[in-house]
């Protein structure tokens, strides 16, 4: 049901992630996009606990933070808290997961 749910999204998550991989630094295997919203601003952060390293977010990536956001709420999915974990697997592909605060849960 809830792959059902994402299928939606497939594009705009796969873009983001694209993205979001691009702005990190080569050494990094992982890392995690972090965006929230409070239904008037968005603010994203970047980050690695595992990883040295800063990444840089791009213009294209805050783009694609408020797109996915957008996305989402038109949808009638509306979050106030997402976290975007990639990581890269032994094959070295790209793998990731995600999970998303709704108001109600908060």
């Amino acid at each position: 049901m809830q792959e059902e749910r994402f299928a939606l999204y497939n594009d705009v998550i796969n873009e983001l992630l694209s993205e979001a991989i691009s702005c990190t630094p080569e050494n990094w295997t992982r890392g995690v996009l972090h965006i929230t919203c409070d239904g008037r601003r968005i603010d994203y952060s970047l980050k690695s606990a595992h990883e040295e390293g800063t990444a840089v977010i791009s213009d294209q990536l805050k783009m694609l933070c408020e797109k996915t956001y957008v996305t989402f709420a038109r949808a009638g999915d509306v979050w106030v808290e997402a976290n975007f974990t990639f990581f890269e697997d032994e094959a070295g592909d790209w793998e990731m997961k995600t999970d998303f605060i709704y108001p109600d849960s908060e």
